[in-house]
Protein backbone atom coordinates (compact mmCIF):
# COMPACT_ATOMS: atom_id res chain seq x y z
CA UNK A 1 0.00 0.00 0.00
CA UNK A 2 1.01 3.45 -0.99
CA UNK A 3 2.09 6.00 1.69
CA UNK A 4 0.42 9.61 1.09
CA UNK A 5 1.49 12.22 3.12
CA UNK A 6 -0.04 15.72 2.33
CA UNK A 7 2.29 18.38 4.20
CA UNK A 8 -0.05 21.64 4.44
CA UNK A 9 0.71 25.21 5.32
CA UNK A 10 -2.43 26.78 7.37
CA UNK A 11 -4.52 29.38 5.40
CA UNK A 12 -3.63 33.00 5.54
CA UNK A 13 -3.47 34.55 8.89
CA UNK A 14 -4.12 37.81 10.92
CA UNK A 15 -1.08 39.47 12.09
CA UNK A 16 -2.33 39.30 15.17
CA UNK A 17 -1.49 42.60 17.02
CA UNK A 18 -1.26 41.77 20.30
CA UNK A 19 -2.04 38.39 20.27
CA UNK A 20 0.33 35.55 21.34
CA UNK A 21 1.39 34.03 17.61
CA UNK A 22 -0.03 30.21 18.64
CA UNK A 23 -3.51 32.32 19.28
CA UNK A 24 -3.30 34.16 15.75
CA UNK A 25 -6.55 33.76 13.59
CA UNK A 26 -7.53 33.05 10.14
CA UNK A 27 -8.69 35.71 7.84
CA UNK A 28 -11.64 35.29 5.27
CA UNK A 29 -9.23 35.42 2.90
CA UNK A 30 -7.53 31.66 4.75
CA UNK A 31 -10.73 30.64 5.06
CA UNK A 32 -11.20 30.65 1.73
CA UNK A 33 -8.20 29.00 0.44
CA UNK A 34 -8.71 26.44 2.93
CA UNK A 35 -12.03 25.35 2.00
CA UNK A 36 -10.36 25.68 -1.81
CA UNK A 37 -7.54 23.44 -1.11
CA UNK A 38 -9.75 20.43 0.86
CA UNK A 39 -11.76 20.19 -2.01
CA UNK A 40 -8.97 20.18 -4.72
CA UNK A 41 -7.38 17.27 -2.68
CA UNK A 42 -10.60 15.19 -2.14
CA UNK A 43 -10.77 15.62 -5.76
CA UNK A 44 -7.40 14.33 -6.26
CA UNK A 45 -8.67 11.38 -4.05
CA UNK A 46 -6.33 12.28 -1.15
CA UNK A 47 -8.49 12.65 1.34
CA UNK A 48 -7.16 11.84 4.85
CA UNK A 49 -7.57 9.03 6.65
CA UNK A 50 -6.01 10.93 10.01
CA UNK A 51 -4.99 14.38 10.30
CA UNK A 52 -2.30 15.84 12.54
CA UNK A 53 -1.32 19.12 13.42
CA UNK A 54 0.31 22.21 15.41
CA UNK A 55 -2.21 23.32 17.89
CA UNK A 56 -2.20 26.34 16.81
CA UNK A 57 -5.65 28.36 16.46
CA UNK A 58 -5.09 29.03 12.57
CA UNK A 59 -4.00 25.57 12.06
CA UNK A 60 -6.95 24.10 14.06
CA UNK A 61 -8.89 26.84 11.82
CA UNK A 62 -7.71 25.82 8.70
CA UNK A 63 -9.32 22.27 9.32
CA UNK A 64 -12.69 23.82 10.25
CA UNK A 65 -12.44 25.26 7.23
CA UNK A 66 -11.90 22.45 5.35
CA UNK A 67 -13.79 19.90 6.91
CA UNK A 68 -16.60 21.19 4.76
CA UNK A 69 -15.32 19.40 1.62
CA UNK A 70 -13.06 16.71 3.22
CA UNK A 71 -15.30 13.10 4.60
CA UNK A 72 -14.84 12.99 8.32
CA UNK A 73 -11.16 11.35 8.91
CA UNK A 74 -10.56 8.45 11.58
CA UNK A 75 -8.77 10.32 13.67
CA UNK A 76 -7.99 14.30 14.15
CA UNK A 77 -5.80 15.63 16.88
CA UNK A 78 -3.67 18.27 17.61
CA UNK A 79 -0.36 18.92 19.00
CA UNK A 80 2.42 21.69 20.13
CA UNK A 81 5.20 19.13 18.67
CA UNK A 82 4.44 20.55 15.13
CA UNK A 83 3.88 23.83 16.24
CA UNK A 84 7.59 25.00 14.41
CA UNK A 85 8.30 21.52 13.27
CA UNK A 86 11.25 20.06 11.86
CA UNK A 87 11.48 16.69 9.69
CA UNK A 88 12.49 14.79 12.82
CA UNK A 89 9.82 16.18 14.82
CA UNK A 90 6.96 14.87 11.74
CA UNK A 91 9.16 10.95 11.35
CA UNK A 92 8.95 10.96 15.44
CA UNK A 93 4.97 11.81 15.23
CA UNK A 94 5.08 9.31 12.63
CA UNK A 95 5.53 6.68 15.02
CA UNK A 96 2.13 6.50 16.41
CA UNK A 97 -0.16 7.25 13.49
CA UNK A 98 -2.40 4.30 12.34
CA UNK A 99 -0.64 1.49 9.83
CA UNK A 100 -4.06 1.13 8.10
CA UNK A 101 -3.46 4.87 7.34
CA UNK A 102 -2.59 5.44 3.37
CA UNK A 103 -3.17 9.17 3.53
CA UNK A 104 -2.21 11.62 6.51
CA UNK A 105 -2.72 15.14 6.27
CA UNK A 106 -0.22 17.16 8.85
CA UNK A 107 -1.53 20.95 8.74
CA UNK A 108 1.44 23.15 10.04
CA UNK A 109 3.85 25.87 9.70
CA UNK A 110 6.67 27.23 7.65
CA UNK A 111 9.70 27.34 7.41
CA UNK A 112 9.03 23.64 8.78
CA UNK A 113 6.88 22.13 5.93
CA UNK A 114 9.02 23.75 3.09
CA UNK A 115 12.24 22.12 5.10
CA UNK A 116 10.15 18.87 5.07
CA UNK A 117 9.04 18.52 2.22
CA UNK A 118 12.25 19.34 0.56
CA UNK A 119 14.08 16.99 2.88
CA UNK A 120 11.71 13.95 1.63
CA UNK A 121 12.14 14.66 -2.03
CA UNK A 122 15.26 16.04 -2.56
CA UNK A 123 13.64 19.05 -4.43
CA UNK A 124 13.08 23.00 -3.24
CA UNK A 125 9.57 23.02 -2.12
CA UNK A 126 7.87 26.75 -1.53
CA UNK A 127 4.90 26.96 0.81
CA UNK A 128 2.88 29.89 0.86
CA UNK A 129 -0.25 29.96 2.87
CA UNK A 130 -2.26 27.05 2.41
CA UNK A 131 -0.14 25.00 -0.01
CA UNK A 132 -0.74 21.48 0.18
CA UNK A 133 2.24 19.28 -1.01
CA UNK A 134 1.08 15.73 -2.00
CA UNK A 135 4.25 13.48 -1.24
CA UNK A 136 4.34 9.70 -1.89
CA UNK A 137 5.87 6.85 -1.37
CA UNK A 138 5.87 2.65 -1.34
CA UNK A 139 7.11 2.16 2.84
CA UNK A 140 5.56 -0.99 4.24
CA UNK A 141 4.47 1.68 7.29
CA UNK A 142 4.88 4.85 8.30
CA UNK A 143 8.13 4.53 9.87
CA UNK A 144 9.38 2.26 7.00
CA UNK A 145 8.29 5.08 5.37
CA UNK A 146 10.46 7.86 6.51
CA UNK A 147 13.78 5.76 5.51
CA UNK A 148 12.55 6.39 1.83
CA UNK A 149 12.74 8.81 -0.36
CA UNK A 150 9.26 10.81 -1.58
CA UNK A 151 7.65 11.66 -4.41
CA UNK A 152 6.43 15.16 -4.69
CA UNK A 153 3.13 14.05 -6.70
CA UNK A 154 1.39 17.56 -6.93
CA UNK A 155 1.81 21.11 -5.05
CA UNK A 156 -1.63 22.19 -4.58
CA UNK A 157 -2.22 25.99 -4.25
CA UNK A 158 -5.26 27.79 -3.40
Amino acid sequence: MPRRLVLMRHGDADPGHGLDDHERPLTPLGRGEALRVGRAIVERGWAPDVVRGSDARRTRETWDAMKAEVPTPASVSWTRDLYLPTLEDVVGDARGWAPAAATVLCLGHNPGWSDAAGRLTGLRVGMGTAFAALLENDGSDWPDAFTRRWSLVELVRP
